[in-house]
This record gives structure tokens, sequence and C-alpha cells, in this order.
């Protein structure tokens, strides 16, 4: 699934930036009534920001999935992934991502597991790997209308440098 190789992509280009990504989950529920499309856009930009701000962070990476339920209202579940040698801890980060949600009129978000990774392929980034793959469970997505994106994710680029190590 599409949604695998993004969350794969950008954990692999943040850890080309950073040797340990801390990494976090979160699902986001919405109010119908306070609703409107571009609400999940302005979450993103505005605490990615702040995020940014408070850890003098140089990137903030995400991936997003929209799941239906059958009632017909829908929420988000997203990862977001952090220079871990700035950020170790979910609580500042899930402060920032709960006030900018509530501001949009929208209920508490939970936060599921945190994850801090190491720039190798070992049990922590197997494990976190195998949590984030929930955001690609087929359950509940043949409800999403067609016109909508049904997932989305930053575009956080390999570091230059790593990719000239790489390759010289």
């Amino acid at each position: 699934r599409k949604i695998l190789w993004k969350i794969h992509d950008q954990l692999k280009n943040m850890r080309s930036h950073h040797c340990k990504v801390f990494c976090i989950r979160i699902d986001f529920h919405i109010n119908q009534e306070n609703w409107e499309e571009s609400n999940l856009s302005t979450l993103l930009k505005r605490s990615s920001a702040k995020v940014k701000t408070k850890y003098k962070a140089k990137r903030v990476a995400y991936v997003w999935a929209r799941e239906a339920s059958r009632s017909g209202s829908h929420h988000y579940h997203a990862v977001f992934m952090l220079d871990g040698n700035k950020v170790n801890r979910a609580t500042a980060t899930y402060d920032i991502l709960t006030k900018e949600w509530e501001k949009l009129g929208h209920p508490r978000p939970s936060m599921s597991r945190s994850h801090m990774i190491a720039s190798v392929v070992d049990n922590n980034f197997t494990d976190a790997f195998y949590h984030f793959s929930y955001l690609a469970k087929v359950y509940s997505k043949y409800l999403q209308p067609d016109r909508f994106r049904n997932f989305g994710a930053s575009n956080i680029k390999p570091s230059e440098q790593n990719l000239v190590k790489k390759y010289a």
C-alpha cells in the first residue's frame, strides 16, 4: 500500500538527517459541527511551526490517514517524526497538537505510544514501523468517499550529505 511506503520513506529520510528520530502517533477525532476540510492542513501547518520554534528544529515530518466510521463521521491517525536529539518526550509536542486541534473546535486527541528510532534498522525501528502500519489498515478505508484524500505526508527529502557518503 502507498501509505506504508510513505511512512517508510519519511522515517528513512528523517533518519538521514538525524542520528535519532522521535516519533509519536496521535488520533484526531472531529466535531462534525465545526468541521471544515481545511482543518487538518491548518493543524499540520500551525503545529509544525510551533514545534520547530519550541525545539529549534529544522524539520517535522508526518504521515496521516483518514478513516470513516459507519456513522458517516471520520477521524484521523497521524504519526509525527522529530529530531530525537532535541525531542525525547511526547508531552510538549502532544500539548501543542492538542491546543491547535481544540482551537479548531474539536475534541482532545488521544496519544498512542511514542518511539525513539536510531539511524540503523533494528528492533526499535521494526516495532515503530509495525505500530505505524495501523494507518494503512484496510478496514474502514472502503467507507471513504472517493472525492476525499485518504492519506497524506510531509515531503522531507533525504540528506544530500548522506547521499554523497552512500555513493562515494
